[in-house]
């Protein structure tokens, strides 16, 4: 962790570089950022000399928000509209998975004494939650995906991108520079071949039918989703995180690698500074035990953040039960010579 964007992030990328190479791992094939996806970069281009296999791809979140930056506001009514088509414009669902979804929402429509059922009514009744837990996405593909969003863009320019009261929802000018810049972007979005971006983490029955449900590792989500959960796990912390670094998606070694990224903090003046430090490492900690459990197709463990706790309570289960209760956890590994080191101010 740094106490400043940027500051000590080439140290950091090294010694994660090192860590692989000291623990005889396979490294990593795909890394997601929200800049530098391209050309040089000295940060990337530590992960790059170290190992030339990997992916680098740019996160699409990122990219919508590049786009989003042409608009008039985010208030406008046809805002949610535009993004919405331009997810569409990237990616698509899996045709086996989607027809596994309908055949099951369509079951429980007729059980729910919804005679026969039309193909619209089905779809109009399939939530985003649903298909995003049930159908796996891929991008389309740089040309395709060129061609939707500019005809997206040339759409919503003209009138049926003005509201009831004519406000346009697109800078005209602003939004066409842009679009000429992160054109040359797209073909960073692209999933890359042979990866495996989807785990089955179970399954559950809908309509009589079992669908498998599914985790997604694209993309920086889980890094968006650590940004939220700093400002609970440090009471009174308003926490600002200016540089979103990275993340690795690591195949097939993601549960027992997880790193937390260089993050800029500004806290709030009810946090203790006495106390500031141990509340910091205690949410990282529990951070990263609630990622290793996600990432896992095992079965749970009980939820326990004490390591000590899990490591006792082990040794007795197999003294007395003859068995582990803790099934995932693992005994403290050799130290390595890594300390953690943390920076903070307060305003």
């Amino acid at each position: 962790m740094t106490a400043g964007e940027g500051v000590g992030l080439e140290s950091m990328a090294a010694g994660i570089v090192q860590r692989y190479r000291d623990a005889e791992m396979p490294p990593p094939v795909l890394l997601y950022v929200d800049s530098h996806c391209c050309g040089a970069s000295q940060l990337i281009d530590i992960f790059r000399d170290a190992w030339p296999d990997l992916a680098v791809r740019l996160d699409i979140w990122h990219f919508m928000r590049r786009l989003a930056v042409g608009v008039t506001t985010d208030t406008h009514r046809l805002y949610g509209t535009f993004m919405s088509q331009l997810s569409h414009a990237i990616f698509k669902w899996d045709r086996d998975d989607l027809t596994l979804l309908k055949a099951a929402k369509r079951s429980e429509m007729v059980n729910n004494k919804i005679p026969e059922p039309t193909e619209q009514d089905v779809i109009d009744r399939l939530s985003r939650k649903e298909m995003a837990l049930h159908c796996r996405r891929t991008t389309r593909g740089a040309e395709e995906t060129i061609s939707m969003i500019q005809m997206l863009l040339e759409m919503f320019d003209g009138e049926r991108g003005r509201d009831t009261m004519g406000v346009p929802l697109f800078h005209h000018e602003r939004i066409w520079e842009i679009w000429r810049i992160q054109k040359n972007h797209v073909v960073c979005l692209q999933d890359p071949e042979g990866v495996q971006l989807y785990t089955q983490t179970g399954s559950l029955k809908k309509g009589g039918i079992s669908l498998p449900v599914f985790r997604c590792a694209r993309g920086s989500t889980s890094l968006e989703s650590f940004h939220l959960h700093m400002q609970h796990f440090i009471p009174g912390m308003h926490a600002n995180a200016l540089l979103l670094l990275m993340i690795v998606i690591f195949l097939p070694y993601l549960a027992s690698n997880i790193h937390v990224p260089g993050i800029y903090l500004s806290t709030g003046r009810s946090a203790n500074a006495n106390n500031f430090q141990v509340y910091l490492l205690e949410g990282v900690y529990r951070w990263n035990e609630d990622r290793l459990a996600a990432a896992i197709d095992t079965a749970s463990d009980p939820v326990c953040y004490s390591a000590s706790l899990k490591h006792n309570v082990n040794r007795l289960g197999e003294e007395m039960l003859g068995k582990k209760i803790f099934l995932n956890y693992k005994d403290p590994r050799k130290y390595t010579g890594i300390n953690i080191r943390s920076g903070h101010h307060y305003w």
